[in-house]
């Protein structure tokens, strides 16, 4: 079973509120008659808002680590502005990147980091996940 600390669960009962509070505003938006456009526009946007929140943000970091941890690393991956930078650290993950990965020679940094665009940064770690690879993210 999963241990929170008691700011993960406070985080996580913060998150569930939001969630609660967009969908009634969402149920209420879907109930209001079109002539109530201008207030529907302002209930959504106050959904999108909640969505947005710190509380929803660190709700969706407590779903990765559900899984056991592994106790070694294949790739180490860091958020650094619009790019995120994967770091290879066990040479079969080189050889699976050298293999399968289509980079171009100026995503390399040094010979076992790569940047990737944002974009495409979680479809990357969710693949070399699938591929049978860890990959911890900070």
């Amino acid at each position: 079973m999963l241990k929170l600390t008691e700011t993960q669960t406070e985080t996580l009962h913060d998150a569930q509120r939001m969630i609660e509070r967009v969908a009634r505003l969402l149920k209420a938006i879907e109930v209001d008659p079109i002539d109530q456009l201008d207030l529907n526009t302002e209930r959504l946007s106050e959904a999108i808002g909640c969505l947005q929140s710190d509380a929803v943000r660190d709700l969706l970091k407590l779903v990765t680590p559900i899984a056991p941890t592994p106790d070694f690393t294949d790739f180490d991956v860091r958020q650094d502005g619009s790019v995120f930078m994967f770091t290879v650290l066990t040479d079969s993950a080189l050889a699976h990147v050298q293999e399968r990965v289509p980079l171009e020679s100026w995503q390399w940094l040094g010979s076992h980091t790569f940047a990737v665009d944002h974009r495409l940064a979680p479809d990357l770690a969710y693949q070399l996940r699938e591929d049978g690879f860890s990959v911890r993210v900070h």
